[in-house]
């Protein structure tokens, strides 16, 4: 699959669904809440989300970020999909700002963002490592940022952290619940497969030494590398 028809495929078919099916699935709505939980927002932050999808990640975030002053900015090569985020906002739409943006060329200035957040997105970019100096860039001495890469070893664990979910939810009485989980999951398998075939051509993985490497060429010296054990992925925390 050439990158043209990927985005394509993106744009047309992945994330007109993505809602009622990836983001649907039990360590999908955890990753998001666990990594977006993790971004402390102080008193007058700008935020920058990179690669915002459709919002979930950044709506999570508004609605649970401390301070109550900050600005948010979210970014995407998506039209469709900052759409649906635009809709996600109603009642937070002097908060956010959205902007259609490629996140190789990021149009902000140099040390703009008090804090960038980037999640899920270095699986789809052409190359990650031009994405994360563009993110360091905007990003202001001292930043706060939480960013993810994907190990390229697939997700092994996702399979039982949903088991684990729908078991809990007949377990609960939740049949519907535990309906809808596996019928989500059914439809992220599906609509996935292509992009993920898509990307194994793709050099987007990095291994946790190549990320240490890379936050040390920019003298990031207060960082944080965990595996998330679903979708192991790297989520790499820290201050610039």
């Amino acid at each position: 699959m050439d990158c043209r028809f990927q985005d394509k495929y993106f744009d047309l078919v992945y994330m007109p669904v993505y809602d009622r099916t990836v983001a649907s699935i039990a360590p999908y709505r955890r990753f998001i809440e666990d990594s977006a939980g993790r971004l402390a927002l102080r008193s007058g932050s700008s935020v920058l989300s990179v690669g915002a999808g459709t919002g979930n990640e950044i709506l999570h975030l508004a609605k649970h970020a401390t301070a109550t002053d900050f600005s948010l900015v979210a970014v995407d090569l998506s039209r469709r999909s900052l759409r649906r985020a635009q809709s996600k906002f109603y009642g937070h739409g002097d908060l956010l700002e959205i902007l259609e943006m490629d996140a190789h060329r990021l149009a902000f200035r140099d040390h703009q963002f008090d804090a960038v957040m980037c999640l899920h997105t270095m699986d789809f970019v052409q190359d990650s490592v031009a994405v994360t100096l563009e993110i360091f860039r905007v990003l202001k001495k001292g930043g706060d940022f939480i960013i993810t890469y994907p190990t390229g070893r697939g997700s092994s664990g996702l399979a039982g952290e949903i088991r684990r979910s729908i078991a809990g939810n007949l377990r609960r009485g939740r049949l519907l619940s535990a309906t809808a989980e596996a019928i989500a999951t059914l439809g992220a398998s599906v609509v996935y497969a292509p992009l993920a075939l898509s990307n194994s051509r793709r050099k987007h993985a990095l291994p946790q030494s190549s990320i240490e490497r890379l936050m040390e060429s920019l003298a990031v010296k207060e960082f944080t590398i965990t595996e998330d054990p679903a979708y192991q992925d790297l989520v790499v925390l820290g201050k610039r």
